[in-house]
């Protein structure tokens, strides 16, 4: 996930991941994301807040 379209993109196209446009941290982008579902999900953001939010989210998401 990254929160520019073209980097999303590259990544997307470029290896075995799904790249996604968003903020990292919101709900709803998590969620159409799939990482509720997701086997694994890595966060390296700039932020370590956003990080953690991002990788504990599907553990806490109720729906």
């Amino acid at each position: 996930m990254d929160s520019s379209v073209e980097q999303a993109r590259r990544a997307d196209e470029s290896y075995d991941v799904r790249g996604m446009a968003g903020h990292a941290s919101h709900p709803e982008v998590l969620r159409q994301a799939g990482a509720k579902n997701a086997d694994l999900l890595i966060a390296v953001t700039r932020s370590d807040e956003v990080n953690m939010v991002a990788c504990r989210w599907p553990t806490h998401c109720s729906t």
